[in-house]
């Protein structure tokens, strides 16, 4: 089987759909993605998707050497655009649930969905539209950041919009969900993790999973904030398809926000993003309270350094 499958070939070009169409909004969960995500998926041409759980899982197979990477690109590609992408530009397995944050009418018009099911009766027809540059490709997707080099490689021309917001915020509301308990970790987390007691994410280092498995939640969640924060921004550097935000940023000003995104994106807001926009601006900020006094001993000083590099401390 291993000896044949190099002569199997899939029929549809998928790079040639998502070259230079692909957009990850990405950031610590917390970290205000969602709204972002409505900002930036509402623009002209947008088709956004929110939060595809398969980019977690397969991607990182490739990355660990689970599945090699030309059958991870492919199989991530084919699986986005038929069951995800293609569904919402006919209008199908589309959500209609106006309290979701994955409710279609979030980014797209729901008369321009209802035409959709009349223009496209046919694949063919949505190929051709896409060939043309009508559309680009959006999705929001937390915890993404060990596995952007290796996406910029199966998407060519990859756009990433990365959003980081103070730590004492992020740890403060992920506390109130009940985040990184060992249950949490054992049971909830969806993405691949390390065999063990609690089970820990697959991109903590081996040398640091003792130490996390001992860490209490806050401390938990300051490495990962820490550690994924790094990643992204390193990733990031002296790229021109890299766009960094702050929350704070974000919820002082959206409207200035917005417009650097339709600046990155080449696009223009439409009715629903000055909808969101007026969302944020009346949105009370919840304030949080200084958890650094709850971070071991051990990992407070990387923490601490990484708050000062972001201008937080």
């Amino acid at each position: 089987m291993v000896k044949n499958r190099k002569k199997l070939v899939l029929a549809t070009d998928y790079s040639g759909i998502f070259d230079n169409r692909m957009v990850i909004i990405t950031g610590m969960s917390r970290s205000g993605t969602s709204i972002l995500g409505k900002i930036v998926g509402s623009m002209e041409g947008a088709i956004y998707i929110f939060e595809p759980v398969i980019m977690r899982l397969l991607p990182a197979m490739a990355k660990t050497g689970h599945m090699d990477f030309g059958s991870a690109s492919q199989l991530l590609k084919g699986i986005l655009f038929e069951d995800y992408y293609l569904q919402s530009l006919h209008g199908r397995n589309v959500n209609f649930k106006e309290s979701d944050n994955s409710f279609i009418g979030n980014y797209q018009d729901i008369a321009a969905v209802k035409e959709r099911w009349v223009k496209y009766e046919r694949r063919e027809g949505v190929l051709e539209d896409i060939y043309k540059g009508k559309y680009t490709f959006l999705m929001k997707i937390n915890e993404i950041h060990p596995l952007l080099p290796l996406l910029g490689k199966m998407f060519k021309g990859l756009r990433v919009i990365h959003i980081i917001r103070n730590c004492n915020a992020v740890i403060s509301s992920s506390m109130k969900r009940g985040w990184y308990t060992d249950e949490f970790l054992n049971r909830n987390m969806t993405q691949w993790m390390r065999a063990g007691a609690p089970k820990a994410p697959w991109f903590v280092p081996k040398e640091d999973i003792i130490k996390f498995r001992e860490w209490n939640r806050e401390t938990r969640i300051a490495y990962a904030w820490r550690l994924l924060g790094k990643m992204a921004i390193d990733y990031g550097r002296g790229r021109d398809n890299y766009l960094e935000i702050k929350y704070e940023d974000l919820v002082r000003d959206p409207s200035r926000v917005a417009s650097s995104c339709e600046r990155f994106l080449n696009s223009k807001k439409t009715k629903i993003t000055a909808r969101h926009i007026k969302a944020v601006k009346e949105h009370v900020v919840t304030r949080h309270s200084d958890t650094t006094i709850n971070i071991d001993s051990k990992e407070r000083p990387y923490f601490e350094r990484f708050m000062k590099e972001l201008g937080y401390l």
